[in-house]
């Protein structure tokens, strides 16, 4: 069972935190391919901070979109 922070305000960050635990997709990897430091990842995955920026975001939404793409 996928445990997701309920702390985490952001559907969008939910969804992609389900992705990168059902993937087992390390922080760092997902970092890389969001373009975000490692510890901002962990801001986001501990509910301490959202996404500001729109590219940022377009990139997170284009993942998700991928995934349920993939599993439908």
């Amino acid at each position: 069972m996928i445990m997701v922070n309920k702390m985490i305000k952001d559907e969008r960050i939910k969804k992609l935190m389900e992705i990168t635990d059902k993937h087992q997709i390390s922080p760092a990897i997902m970092a890389h391919i969001i373009g975000i430091s490692v510890p901002t990842y962990y801001r986001y995955k501990n509910g301490e901070t959202v996404p500001r920026s729109q590219n940022t975001r377009t990139i997170i939404d284009k993942i998700i979109e991928e995934y349920n793409y993939k599993n439908k």
